[in-house]
């Protein structure tokens, strides 16, 4: 054989032996396996960030043991939570004794003193805005009220004052011959709204 040919044959076989063949379509490539940082990106959204703890959570959890998928997404659901309803957020205390508003953007006013219907106190929590407003006018005197059913009574107001001689504590005291206690309005205030200087009356000759 000449030496041309065997030079040509020879490069032929070089040529052949460093061609790429490419794998058959059948054959998969092997995926690098899915990390815990996969899986905490798979599961939020870029509004939810998972928080420092929550983040040592996983990766405590990851130590020596596989993090499932249940896992990954019970963190993950947790920081959505907290994001929406963070916990330093203050309710807004709406009930039947606040303003519409509630307690957080309408406080309503205290009483000015320590407030008693008889001997039972009278809780300013438990009194809508307009039971305090019309208490805080109350003041020590004899009134001539109407009851619902149209007749008259006379409740006394007594009070005791510090040494500033300011008033510290009021009672409102209802007749104890009065057997229809009930007879006085449906709400403290309708009752109080009448304990005014235009009821007043002396004692003597009521």
């Amino acid at each position: 054989m000449a030496i041309g040919d065997i030079s040509r044959k020879y490069q032929e076989q070089k040529a052949k032996a460093v061609e790429y063949v490419a794998p058959p379509d059948d054959v998969v490539e092997d995926e690098p396996e899915e990390t815990v940082e996969d899986k905490v990106e798979a599961v939020t959204t870029p509004a939810v960030s998972l928080t420092f703890e929550q983040m040592k959570e996983l990766f405590a959890a990851a130590q020596g043991s596989r993090v499932t998928d249940a896992q990954i997404a019970d963190i993950a659901a947790n920081a959505a939570v907290k994001a929406k309803m963070p916990e330093n957020k203050v309710a807004p205390g709406v009930s039947v004794f606040s303003h519409p508003e509630g307690e957080r953007d309408h406080p309503k006013d205290k009483l000015k003193c320590r407030m008693y219907l008889g001997s039972a106190p009278i809780e300013g929590v438990t009194c809508t805005p307009a039971e305090i407003a019309s208490l805080n006018r109350v003041s020590p005197g004899v009134y001539r009220v109407q009851k619902t059913d149209g007749s008259t009574a006379v409740v006394e107001v007594t009070g005791q004052v510090n040494a500033n001689r300011q008033i510290e504590r009021l009672w409102i005291m209802i007749p104890k011959e009065d057997e229809n206690k009930n007879g006085y309005g449906r709400t403290l205030h309708e009752l109080t709204d009448q304990l005014c200087e235009a009821n007043r009356v002396a004692m003597v000759g009521v």
